[in-house]
């Protein structure tokens, strides 16, 4: 020990700092653990999961040439879907609404209800004593309707007053007098109407006449 402390006496400075230059540095490390998270994977296959409507985005049809009027709305919007997609304007002077769903019943309904397409466009409005509505049908008691679409395919002129207009899964069914006009051609179905007498067949089939008409839809469209 006395050895050591002679010789640290008889350094010079500069010997003093190439010591402690000499002086072994440490070296701090962190190790990572190489934690592998567990990716939860979906039990859809591709073409499944591909379907999945994402609601956070506006509806648009693939196919916007050939649109269909919806399936369970008497909105006259041609949206060709299960659920009605239309820009809408109503007003009633009394309504009873289920909590948490769709369902609702109206007194005095006043419907404005319009659309645009990339080749058509139409408007339409509607009024009924009482309408009645859910997720899977909707019925107009005592109603009016006038409105009018027209485009590249061809046009449409609606009046009516109806004592009961009806539509459930794809099917419509009214009963009063209407005078609706107007021709159209599109790759999903064909429509002649003059003064309320017609025909339309496709995908829709139906009969008209002036005192009642009946609709079905010949296949179920995919909301996309």
């Amino acid at each position: 020990m006395t050895g050591f402390n002679n010789n640290n006496k008889n350094l010079n400075p500069i010997g003093e700092l190439k010591a402690q230059l000499n002086i072994p540095k440490t070296e701090a490390r962190i190790i990572l653990n190489d934690w592998q998270l567990e990716t939860k994977k979906s039990k859809l296959s591709p073409a499944a999961r591909s379907k999945v409507v994402n609601h956070n985005k506006p509806y648009q049809s693939q196919n916007q040439e050939s649109y269909g009027p919806c399936k369970n709305s008497l909105c006259g919007c041609s949206c060709y879907s299960d659920v009605c997609n239309c820009k809408i304007s109503d007003c009633s002077i009394l309504e009873k609404r289920a909590w948490g769903t769709d369902r609702f019943a109206r007194l005095e309904n006043h419907e404005v209800s319009s659309w645009e397409g990339s080749s058509s466009g139409g408007v339409q409005y509607s009024r009924s004593v009482l309408r009645l509505k859910d997720e899977n049908a909707d019925a107009k008691l005592s109603s009016g309707t006038v409105g009018g679409e027209i485009g590249i395919n061809g046009f449409k002129l609606k009046a009516s007053a109806d004592v009961a207009n009806i539509k459930a899964h794809g099917v419509q069914a009214r009963v009063g007098l209407n005078v609706d006009t107007g021709v159209s051609f599109t790759e999903d179905k064909v429509e002649v109407k003059a003064a309320g007498i017609g025909l339309t067949i496709g995908k829709q089939i139906g009969v008209s006449t002036p005192v009642g008409e009946i609709k079905v839809d010949a296949d179920n469209c995919t909301i996309q």
